[in-house]
């Protein structure tokens, strides 16, 4: 099993709309369709950071 490094977690820019049509399991989404996957990672990467933070 190949090693996950916190480089290759980083990431400069957002996902792009190509980025995720160039993906066999997207390859036929519209713009659209693409923006709204993208929209929803950044959605559940926001709940994982906010429940990540809550002190128990």
């Amino acid at each position: 099993m190949e090693q996950i490094t916190a480089k290759d977690l980083l990431r400069i820019q957002d996902l792009t709309i190509e980025e995720v049509k160039a993906t066999e399991l997207f390859a036929d989404f519209s713009d659209a369709q693409a923006q709204e996957v993208i929209d929803t990672l950044i959605a559940l990467a926001t709940i994982i950071i906010k429940y990540s933070e809550i002190e128990y």
